[in-house]
């Protein structure tokens, strides 16, 4: 390839780069006001909050909230004898309805944000992360991925923490989730709904709108 046309082919790979990641971004940004939303459509059972996903994995349990937390626990004769948070999202207000909503515990009965003061797990404003789906390119997917932080201890001084690939896809009415532990103390967890589709482009109402402070569209 001559000089010059490898200098033109450059320069518009960029601009097409450019262009994605703002596309993925402005994603990003629509997904987070709508995030608690993507599962609001999901009928409440014994397992299941509304607004939340729960599924069974041999002995333990986990719970998605999105916008909310990641939680996983053991349950003994209809009491929760082991948890552990994967990853939080503090921007989030925790005490509403469903955070508020109290559970019984071995040691009692206790709401969500109680177990995390408990476990020494407190509320921060500025911690959420949103990437721009940086790796769409490859597979072809609208998708944008939410870092959750600050789980509980794992290791002496590390916590849990998530990563969730929130992925459109019109087809999938009832979400999908697929779980993976890639390094010790570090999850992965793909969600793929048509929901997701409608928090990406703002199509249904959202249950709370926040403010752009503090939050980082990260590349």
């Amino acid at each position: 390839m001559r000089p010059v046309l490898r200098v033109s082919f450059t320069i518009v790979l960029l601009q097409f780069v450019s262009i994605f990641l703002v596309e993925s971004c402005q994603w990003a940004q629509r997904l987070r006001e709508y995030e608690i939303e993507i599962f609001a459509d999901l009928h409440e059972t014994n397992e299941t909050r509304p607004g939340c996903f729960v599924w069974n994995d041999s002995y333990w349990n986990y719970e998605v909230c999105p916008g909310r937390w990641v939680r996983q626990f053991f349950v003994k004769d209809n009491v929760i004898v082991e948890e552990y948070f994967l990853g939080l999202q503090h921007q989030y207000q925790l005490r509403d309805a469903v955070g508020s909503q109290r559970m019984d515990y071995e040691g009692g009965v206790f709401s969500i944000p109680d177990r995390m003061n408990a476990t020494g797990i407190f509320f921060r404003t500025t911690t959420g992360t949103y990437g721009c789906a940086s790796d769409m390119a490859i597979t072809h997917r609208k998708q944008v991925d939410v870092i959750y932080p600050h789980g509980s201890l794992c290791e002496p001084l590390q916590q849990r923490s998530v990563v969730m690939h929130f992925v459109c896809n019109e087809n999938m009415k009832k979400p999908i989730i697929k779980f993976r532990e890639p390094f010790l103390c570090k999850y992965d967890i793909t969600v793929m709904a048509a929901s997701v589709c409608d928090a990406m482009y703002g199509r249904s109402p959202a249950l709370k709108r926040l403010s752009d402070d503090g939050m980082k569209f990260a590349l």
